[in-house]
């Protein structure tokens, strides 16, 4: 996984991420909200569409139930927290800081040794101040070319595919000693990295790691247990082969090569640029369905369902040339991990 995601969450969105989308059926629709969020740092989130290290993103640190009242909605507690950990742990962040360099923080861990490296063993011995689940739309990733190649790396947008935002397992470092005092004005903000694992089969042409994903809500609950934290063996459980390609699907697709500065940041930064208007990929579509109509045309159909899986066939031609363009002509831009 890069360094780099998309975090433009509302309100419901947390709660699809941390409690699960509403029912289908709409019964949830009713006055009382499905969850509260107490977030006293949430003047500290800025949306962003191209998100990248120390930046305060939103990550939850608890779900409360409602108590007694087996009817009231729970409570998420959220805090906006720094993406991204200085080189030996430890530290915290000003909310109103300027981003630092990447080669000076750890944005990512690797789940497989987290209990076997120091700054993260600290973190899990923490008990639940350690931990968090840090949310976010989705994430960019970048495909290298072969060896020896000279075009820049192709930026991807990975999200889930039902549109539910990514709820991350990440560890937590806290503040050093008497900054609190220090910041009072501006208190500083935790920091967190993100755990990392082998990507799923469908991802793994991409990148050969992926964010850690929780993915339902027992699951966020369990990785933020004050009762029962993690242990090797459970990390292990959480982040092996099998519980990954158990993970809700993932797509993944291309997109802009501005996204690789961080500070382009406008509304298309995870628009798929095969289907931007005047791409190539908007231009074999409507190849494909003109093929298909002349098709009808010629042979007198009268555009039945025959007529319509061909015109789908023909559309699927296209988009595997296209695909095939985009390798041989390096549709890419740059960016890093």
């Amino acid at each position: 996984m890069c360094g780099r995601t998309r975090c433009t969450l509302s309100d419901e969105d947390i709660v699809s991420a941390v409690i699960g989308p509403p029912s289908a059926s709409g019964e949830e629709q009713q006055q009382q909200p499905r969850a509260h969020l107490a977030w006293p740092q949430k003047k500290n989130y800025r949306p962003l569409h191209n998100m990248g290290p120390a930046r305060a993103t939103p990550a939850v640190t608890g779900v409360r139930d409602g108590g007694d009242d087996p009817t009231s909605s729970p409570t998420i507690v959220i805090e906006s927290m720094v993406w991204g950990v200085p080189r030996g742990g430890g530290g915290a962040a000003s909310p109103h800081s300027s981003p630092s360099s990447s080669s000076t923080i750890l944005v990512n861990g690797r789940a497989e040794t987290a209990f076997a490296t120091p700054t993260w063993a600290r973190a899990l011995a923490a008990g639940p101040e350690g931990r968090a689940v840090v949310l976010a739309n989705g994430y960019y990733e970048w495909k290298r070319h072969a060896s020896g190649s000279t075009a820049p790396a192709q930026p991807h947008y990975v999200a889930r595919a039902d549109g539910t935002p990514l709820a991350l397992a990440a560890l937590v470092t806290p503040p050093p000693p008497g900054s609190a005092a220090a910041g009072a004005h501006h208190p500083p903000c935790r920091r967190y990295a993100v755990l990392t694992t082998s990507p799923p089969k469908a991802l793994a042409w991409l990148h050969d790691r992926a964010p850690l994903l929780l993915p339902t809500p027992e699951a966020v609950r369990a990785w933020l247990s004050v009762e029962c934290g993690p242990t090797p063996a459970s990390l292990k459980a959480l982040s092996c082969a099998s519980a990954v390609e158990a993970w809700p699907t993932l797509t993944a697709h291309p997109v802009k090569l501005e996204v690789g500065n961080v500070r382009y940041q406008a509304a298309d930064c995870s628009l798929d640029v095969r289907q931007r208007k005047g791409s190539l990929g908007s231009l074999f579509e409507r190849q494909a369905a003109a093929g298909a109509a002349k098709r009808v045309k010629v042979e007198g159909g009268g555009g039945g369902q025959g007529d319509q899986v061909d015109k789908k066939q023909g559309v699927k031609k296209q988009k595997r040339m296209l695909d095939a363009f985009v390798v041989k002509k390096d549709i890419g831009g740059g960016g890093g991990h």
